[in-house]
């Protein structure tokens, strides 16, 4: 602040060498001696032999407004400091007087200012605070299934530090055009393992719980879907059944949502595990690296179906009747009894002897034909190395050829 010298308010008449009122003058070494104006237009105003006590001034006549005669008089005094002591004055005055803020600093457009902070939201996750990333949202919205891998940690950190390198595809879904995250780079959903299923699925439902996203009565429907397939035994034996039928119920949801249905949502779940069953032993069969038993039937392909035995004169009557016998590599139906086919694509409804089939492929399981009472498909292998250790009901430990519980199918006693 630079204040400008302003003429000196006091007339020379007014100042009296030998006056006896005097004060304290900023310099230490001398005194400036001060009386009451002989102009004054009321002497009365003040005291003879008095001093003013505002700076030792004189007091300002009437006509002066008491703004003005108190600009005056610390005019007058700052004019009567010395250069130090005015320079200490104006820095003070300065420092009171702060200039006007920098519109371009302001807090509206400085990137990161207190004034935009928000309080810790509570459905953050718990992966270094970072919530779910809006492209998932954007995929919901868009009536998009979005993989459940997107909800594990991993997974989310790359989301959130992948930015602007996250790449989008553009689609066009009922008319509305959409830019959607590319879900290729991403690894499938059946990658996962039983842990980070579980991981994910916690933020799925912290994803659930934002009223934005679902209703309570939605979450909560959720939340027992969840519970109930984590403490299902499969989790440990079958975990494939279990994100095989996880993966299927939530993308038939995302594309029509529909009222659940605890019956259907049990008939779905068991169809499906029996389903993977299926399948692992139709892989099994496949391989080529079993055995011949000469003791009992095995369905599965020999790996030593063209191994060659050294031949003498022992066994060349063996061998004579026996020539147009061939090592047994075709899988046996446990429908009908018949080579060459699995019960997933049997459509036979008669079996070999002539008599109505016991049981059919339905719904991913070996069932029962009258009733589609489940059946036990290891039991009917009738493997001894590997035997049926779950805990079935008597009743799906029957023969699939003629129901009898005294043998399985594959120990070929009724057919």
């Amino acid at each position: 602040m630079t204040l400008t010298p302003l003429s000196n308010p006091f007339p020379t008449s007014n100042i009296n060498a030998s006056s006896s009122n005097t004060i304290p003058s900023p310099n230490p070494t001398s005194t400036v001696p001060m009386t009451g104006s002989t102009g004054s237009s009321n002497p009365s105003s003040q005291a003879p032999g008095s001093s003013n006590p505002n700076l030792g001034t004189s007091a300002p006549s009437s006509s002066q407004g008491a703004s003005s005669s108190k600009a005056q008089q610390l005019l007058a005094a700052y004019m009567l400091l010395s250069p130090d002591s005015k320079a200490r004055v104006t820095k003070a005055f300065d420092a009171l007087n702060p200039a006007d803020p920098d519109t371009s600093t302001s807090s509206s457009t400085t990137l990161f200012s207190t004034s935009k902070e928000i309080k810790m939201s509570t459905t953050l996750d718990s992966t270094y605070g970072l919530g779910i990333h809006p492209t998932i949202n954007d995929l919901a919205k868009a009536g998009q299934y979005p993989p459940l891998i997107l909800f594990t940690d991993d997974m989310t950190k790359r989301l959130h530090r992948g930015g602007l390198t996250l790449k989008k595809i553009k689609s066009t879904i009922g008319g509305v055009t959409h830019h959607l995250l590319d879900l290729a780079p991403f690894p499938a959903e059946d990658s996962l393992d039983a842990f980070t299923w579980q991981e994910a699925w916690k933020r799925y439902l912290t994803w659930l719980q934002d009223p934005k996203v679902a209703q309570p009565e939605i979450h909560e429907r959720w939340l027992t879907h969840y519970s109930l397939l984590s403490k299902d035994e499969a989790i440990r034996s079958n975990f494939k059944a279990i994100l095989t039928f996880d993966m299927n119920w939530r993308a038939s949801y995302a594309a029509q949502p529909f009222i659940h249905d605890p019956v259907e949502w049990q008939l779905r779940l068991q169809a499906t595990k029996s389903e993977i069953a299926t399948e692992r032993l139709l892989q099994l069969s496949s391989r080529d690296d079993r055995p011949i038993s000469t003791h009992r039937y095995d369905p599965y392909d020999s790996s030593r179906k063209n191994a060659r035995r050294p031949r003498d004169s022992h066994d060349q009557s063996f061998r004579d009747n026996t020539s147009d016998i061939k090592p047994k590599s075709e899988p046996t139906c446990l429908i009908c009894g018949r080579n060459g086919h699995h019960i997933a694509e049997c459509k036979e409804e008669i079996t070999m002897k002539g008599k109505q089939t016991f049981a059919k492929f339905f719904n991913g399981q070996l069932v029962h034909r009258s009733n589609d009472a489940p059946l036990c498909i290891l039991f009917n292998l009738n493997l001894t190395r590997k035997p049926c250790k779950h805990a079935h009901a008597a009743s799906q430990h029957l023969c699939s050829f003629c129901g009898e519980s005294m043998h399985a199918a594959l120990a070929r006693l009724c057919i």
